[in-house]
């Protein structure tokens, strides 16, 4: 019907509920990210998992998860065991804390996070990380004349960053994120195209790798070879180390104790390197010192500490029988160190 007003016109109209569809999406990520959180912190889900993995080193992010345990389990440890795979798998906190209990009557909770190749400048930056975390009354670090002058590693760990008070989003989400640390799992997983190669070796709940290879006359033939050669040849100590080391020693405090421990070495190893012993004497002489000027216990081992072949998994590490008897020793010795 037609008034003077002319025709009446209904028209369809559509909307565009963009608010309420981001809104939901948004919550339904939300949602989803929270679960994947839960899920990955339950051991349930971890063992049978392959270890989570944070930026910067495949192994760090499998000792965060043993350490995460103890620490939920049993409280923070009041000490750390740092260094290279020569501490990873012949450094036993267990044994370690038993002697040194046993020798001064004062307990000590400590957890081994050392990881292959580390040197003194990497270790330093670590121990400062935990320091400000964790506040530790003892660090201890085992050492040798490699990890004053080996630069093949140069980990760039943005949790240890992020410690350290250097804030990235990256070491946020490492340090307070299982989904987003299995997330670099699962891109290892897809570029190697392989399940297993993300599990690494088996980890002890205190930190500790356990190596139980035998020692042989082929695994000392190849000390003659690069890279070992190189460590000796020309030794000269590297000014990044020398620093890391001076820092580290300046954590050094009566509330938090600084160790250093010379790691052992298969007999013969320093005669058999190319200018082995002179490189050593040069490594042993500044260690000594500098641990002397900041008033800081330094054990030696070079032909003091005395360990069967069978203490052996190749010229460079203890087996995990050999680790049990060193940490033992390291644990009286610092306790009388005239013994």
């Amino acid at each position: 019907m037609l008034t003077s007003e002319g025709p009446s016109y209904r028209t369809l109209r559509l909307t565009r509920p963009y608010g309420r569809v981001l809104l939901a999406s948004t919550a339904a990520l939300v949602i989803l990210l929270a679960a994947l959180e839960a899920l990955g912190r339950t051991q349930v889900v971890q063992d049978a998992l392959p270890y989570p993995v944070v930026i910067g080193n495949d192994d760090f992010g499998s000792k965060l998860l043993m350490l995460d345990r103890m620490t939920a389990s049993s409280g923070a440890p009041d000490c750390f065991i740092l260094g290279s795979s020569m501490v990873d798998y012949g450094f036993k906190p267990g044994s370690f804390e038993d002697s040194y209990q046993t020798a001064t009557g004062v307990a000590a909770h400590c957890f081994n996070l050392a990881y292959a190749g580390i040197d003194s400048w990497s270790v330093s930056t670590l121990a400062t990380a935990l320091a400000r975390r964790y506040h530790p009354r003892l660090i201890v670090y085992g050492l040798s004349f490699r990890d004053l002058i080996d630069d093949r590693y140069q980990p760039d760990i943005p949790w240890v960053d992020y410690e350290m008070g250097q804030p990235s989003l990256e070491g946020w989400l490492d340090a307070h994120s299982y989904a987003y640390r299995y997330s670099h799992t699962l891109r290892i997983i897809v570029r190697q195209d392989n399940w297993g190669v993300a599990h690494g070796l088996p980890l002890q709940p205190d930190g500790q790798h356990i190596k139980n290879n035998e020692l042989t006359s082929q695994s000392m033939e190849v000390l003659s070879s690069s890279p070992y050669a190189l460590w000796t040849r020309h030794y000269k100590l590297r000014p990044v180390d020398v620093k890391g080391l001076d820092q580290l020693l300046a954590l050094n405090t009566p509330d938090q104790r600084v160790i250093l421990v010379e790691m052992p070495l298969a007999p013969t190893v320093i005669e058999s390197l190319p200018d082995g012993s002179r490189a050593h004497q040069v490594y042993a002489d500044f260690v000594t010192a500098s641990a002397a000027s900041a008033g800081v216990p330094y054990l030696e081992s070079y032909q003091v500490y005395h360990a069967p072949p069978s203490d052996w998994a190749d010229p460079f590490h203890l087996s995990y029988k050999g680790s049990d008897t060193f940490s033992h020793w390291v644990g009286q010795q610092l306790a009388n160190p005239a013994d």
